[in-house]
Parts: C-alpha cells; sequence; structure tokens
C-alpha cells in the first residue's frame, strides 16, 4: 500500500513455466514421497477414524453429498471435515503441512496429471459414509488404507514415468513447521534444556551451569539465556537459590509447579495437550514399526534405560523415553520427523508429573506399567509393547486433561482456535 492505494501485484506465468515448476518441485522431492506416504498410514488412518466415530448422522450425510461432486478440492474438504471432529489445531498444521509438501493441489492445476479421477474420488467417499453410517469400523478402515495405498501406487507410476530425480545433494526432506505466534529462540532452548535435564547432560546434576557458560555452549546471548531460564523457572522446572545457581527441580521430588498464570506457559501446555493426542491416537502404529526396526542393542539398552527408571523412582520418564526412541529409531523419516517434534512439545509437561501424583495409584501405574513394558521387550512381543503403550498413554491423556481444566484451562484454550474453524467451515460452503 503507498499513500493509502492498494497496490495490485500482477503475476503471469505461461503453461510451460508452470510445467517446469511443477516438475522441478516433485523432482526435488521424489525420494519423500515414498516415506511419506507411508507415515500418513501410521499417522492419519487413526486420526480419520476417531473423526469418523465423532460424527452424527447429520455429518455423514454431509460426506455422502461431497461424493456427489467428486473434485479434489472435495476430496480435501472431506479430510478437514473428518479431522476437525478432533478439535486439535496441531493435528490440523500437520495435515496442512503434509498436503502442501505433496504438492497435489500444485499438481492439479497441470493438465497433464491426474492423480485421482472423478470416479475413484466418488466411490471412495461413498464407501467410507456408508459404512460409517453402519458404524462399521473394520470395513471404514479397510477403505481408508486400500483407497491411500492405491492412490500412491497412482502417483508412484506417474513420477517414475515422467519425473527424473534430482541428485541427492537437492533433495528436499519434509519438514514440519508448527505455527507459533512470535516464536522465541528461549521457546525451542528451553525444549533442548528439558531434554538435557531428563535424559541429556544434565540428567545426574543438581544445578545447571552459569548463563555465561550456557550462553558459550547453546551460542546464544546472555540475555536469550536468562530469559530461557526464566521461561523454565515458571515451568516449574528449575528454582533459582541465591549464592548457588539455578537447582533443577526432578521429577522424582515432586517439587516444581507450572505457573499457569504466565501467558507463554499456557500456550505451550496446550501444544503438550495437542501433542499428548496425537500420540494417543499414533503411538501404537508408531512404536510397532520402530521396535520392528531396532537392532538387538538398541532394545537393550532401553531395557537397561527402563530398569534405571524402576531403581530410581522415576518411570514417570519412562513414557518420554519411547517416544524418544521413535523419534530417533524409526526407519521413517516421516515418522522421526513428526515425533521429533512431538517429543519436544510433549517436554513442556515436565512439572505435571509430579502434580499428577495427586491423582489416585498414578504413582503405581507408572511403575507397573515399566515393568510390564520390560517384561514385553524381555520376550520380544512387539504387538504387547505396542498394546500396553497404547492403553497407558490412553489413561494418562485423561488425567492430563483433568489437571489443566482443575487448574483454570478452558476448552477453547486446548482444542480448535476459532479462526482454523471459520477457515474450515468457510472451505466447506
Amino acid at each position: 500500500m503507498h499513500n493509502g492505494r492498494p497496490t495490485t501485484v500482477i503475476f503471469r506465468q505461461t503453461g510451460e513455466d508452470l510445467s517446469d515448476f511443477i516438475t522441478d518441485y516433485y523432482s526435488k522431492r521424489y525420494k519423500a514421497f515414498a516415506d511419506l506416504n507411508e507415515t500418513g498410514l501410521l499417522i492419519y488412518i487413526p486420526l480419520i477414524m476417531e473423526g469418523l466415530c465423532r460424527m452424527n448422522d447429520d455429518e455423514i450425510s454431509g460426506i455422502f453429498q461431497l461424493s456427489e461432486q467428486p473434485t479434489t478440492d472435495n476430496l480435501l474438504h472431506f479430510y478437514c471435515f473428518v479431522l476437525q471432529k478432533l478439535d486439535n489445531p496441531l493435528i490440523m498444521n500437520l495435515f496442512w503441512e503434509t498436503a502442501m509438501f505433496e504438492g497435489f493441489l500444485l499438481a492439479q492445476k497441470n493438465a497433464g496429471i491426474s492423480l485421482y479421477s472423478d470416479q475413484t474420488i466418488r466411490d471412495y467417499l461413498k464407501a467410507v459414509a456408508g459404512y460409517a453410517a453402519e458404524r462399521n469400523w473394520t470395513e471404514t478402515y479397510k477403505v481408508l488404507f486400500t483407497f491411500q495405498k492405491q492412490t500412491f501406487e497412482e502417483v508412484k507410476r506417474y513420477v517414475q514415468k515422467h519425473i527424473s530425480p534430482a541428485p541427492d545433494s537437492e533433495q528436499i526432506p519434509f519438514k514440519w513447521r508448527i505455527y507459533r505466534e512470535h516464536p522465541q529462540i528461549c521457546y525451542s532452548l528451553s525444549v533442548r534444556l528439558l531434554h538435557e535435564m531428563c535424559m541429556g547432560e544434565y540428567s545426574e546434576a543438581e544445578y545447571l551451569p552459569s548463563y555465561e557458560k550456557m550462553s558459550v555452549k547453546y551460542n546464544v546471548s546472555v540475555s536469550t539465556m536468562r530469559r530461557t531460564v526464566y521461561v523454565l523457572h515458571h515451568l516449574g522446572a528449575v528454582q533459582p537459590v541465591n549464592g548457588k545457581g539455578t537447582r533443577i527441580c526432578r521429577i522424582r521430588e515432586g517439587d516444581g509447579m507450572p505457573d499457569l498464570s504466565i501467558a507463554p506457559i499456557r500456550r505451550n501446555m496446550a501444544f503438550f495437550f495437542q501433542a499428548f493426542e496425537i500420540i494417543m491416537y499414533s503411538c501404537e502404529e508408531a512404536l510397532h514399526i520402530t521396535f520392528s526396526a531396532i537392532s538387538p542393542e538398541e532394545k537393550k539398552q532401553l531395557k537397561e534405560q527402563l530398569r534405571k527408571y524402576l531403581a530410581l523412582g522415576c518411570c514417570e520418564i519412562s513414557l518420554w523415553r519411547l517416544l524418544l526412541t521413535v523419534a530417533v529409531g524409526s526407519p521413517l523419516q516421516g515418522i522421526r520427523e513428526i515425533y521429533g517434534n512431538i517429543y519436544g512439545l510433549f517436554l513442556w509437561g515436565y512439572s505435571l508429573k509430579p502434580s499428577h501424583e495427586t491423582e489416585p495409584d498414578n504413582k503405581r501405574m507408572y511403575r507397573m506399567f515399566t515393568e510390564e513394558l520390560i517384561q514385553a521387550l524381555e520376550t520380544d512381543d512387539i504387538d504387547q509393547c505396542a498394546a500396553l503403550i497404547k492403553q497407558f498413554v490412553s489413561k494418562q491423556f485423561i488425567f492430563a486433561e483433568k489437571y489443566l481444566i482443575r487448574h483454570g484451562f478452558q476448552q477453547n484454550e486446548l482444542r480448535l482456535s476459532s479462526s482454523i474453524s471459520f477457515l474450515l467451515s468457510a472451505n466447506e460452503g
């Protein structure tokens, strides 16, 4: 805008330019597509199934209506419509990040690329709606899974026929960009320090190093380091001690409580809650593929860590160790990327662990979970491991939600923001 007058930006692109751009786009993401498709099967199908389970008859009728206009846009509207039932902005963020990376909307602008036929979309949406209306979740799952697999095979055949991969040095992996308001270095550094306090360099330390030493170590200013410790203090993870330094509040000690009157703490607690829900619906599949891929030596190290937590009385860390195992050890880059971010967001619940101990038998539940998990790992029963984790996370999610609501959180703070809801509602119309 100049002197109160709007500026018009004119963008002109020939059909040849568009075709070249699309070819270049796909060639540089060539090696990520297969991985991201497998990741999507493990992450999204459980989320879509849960969204469908929450739909009433009128909402399922809306899927039938979408099938009458079987366009690619309406296919995306279907996924948005279903995932929005989960009321989780982090899930919607992840969905759009993967959709944009895969570039299917971009491909539709090129007349030479046809990823979905109208009949395929119509049959798919009608089948999903039909089985969902009958509450036949076994067949619903089969339809979702089969469509995703067949669609990817179509895309794979097209890409292999028409597009050559760019050199390895130019390949672009999937990165999950989480939308934040006014992101600051101190928040990402806080997550790094929380990790070090739980499982890294400071896991056995009583105090953090001085601001000056940490500023050099993490290559940030002393003022940034002070802001980071300020955040951790109000999170309940550290406690300044006059004349001594910054004491680490251990989970097993239960002496750190979050200050939920601080806006950044509340925002990051909401991220923790939303990440927790993604874990609840996707952990069984993500852990199963990871435990099937890691080496016997890695499983041995995991068992040793879990036994250590039992001996120290800090079994609350067991779940974080499992998330970290997925973030590092999954054979799929997409799972590693997603669970790496989820692990970081989940660390914001650091000080909720001792708070949960006010719940009846919660500490005993952590210990029993750790013992049962070790036993399943001893027999290499991967199905049992995954099932145990799914069951445990589902129970702990309820505890976390009750705690946050009891301490003043409103559902609209934890759930889908009105701006995202409005956007999707507008698109659906």
